[in-house]
């Protein structure tokens, strides 16, 4: 999967049209997540990202195996008739087990007629989508959920910007550059360093 992250890295410098990059999700990934009151709400909430950076978006489109948090883990049910399940494990009891599959379809599956119940260890969300995402295609959607989600605070010597190497190779990363997110959160000017970061939300 790496080889195909890489094959995208240009994204980073591409300028993409967040009005495609909408239709692209709605025609791509609508079965498992929801934006703008359009899909289901079966993967994480893509309106509350905490970065829109393109490599870690591209790794999570590319590569949605190679770190998936455990909630969304995607199990595999083998009923004894034969029939296969794939979904989230939504609850699950001494003699039931409930999936959640895509397009918010539940299916609850009585133990003692499961002949096989795992743990996978993939994403629910499948490889493959260079099949029908271009790297200009990519640009588009990752602008479109850029547009989500609450902006960043606009803050008296705060400018993000992205970071990029000094000639000497150093990167500084600086309160003064960074985008910050958060109630109370705050840019100190006097000290140019970033303040009041005590919340569950601040980042």
């Amino acid at each position: 999967r790496q080889s195909v992250i890489d094959s995208y890295a240009s994204v980073e410098h591409t300028q993409g049209d967040a009005a495609h990059g909408r239709d692209l999700f709605r025609k791509n990934c609508p079965s498992c997540h929801r934006l703008e009151d359009f899909g289901f709400k079966v993967g994480p909430d893509l309106a509350a990202l905490t970065s829109h950076a393109p490599a870690v978006l591209l790794e999570a489109v590319f590569d949605p195996s190679r770190k998936i948090d455990a909630q969304y883990r995607s199990y595999l049910a083998i009923t004894d008739d034969g029939h296969t399940y794939t979904g989230i494990l939504k609850s699950e009891t001494s003699t039931s087990v409930t999936l959640l599959e895509q397009q918010s379809k539940e299916q609850t599956l009585l133990r003692n007629t499961l002949d096989e119940f795992k743990d996978s260890g993939k994403s629910l969300m499948p490889d493959g989508f260079e099949k029908d995402l271009s790297v200009a295609d990519t640009a588009d959607l990752f602008a479109y959920l850029a547009t989500q989600g609450t902006p960043p605070k606009k803050l008296p010597g705060n400018l993000p910007v992205v970071v990029t190497p000094a000639s000497d190779g150093r990167i500084r990363l600086l309160a003064s550059n960074a985008e910050i997110y958060g109630d109370a959160i705050t840019f100190e000017s006097t000290f140019h360093n970033i303040g009041y970061w005590n919340a569950a939300g601040d980042h």
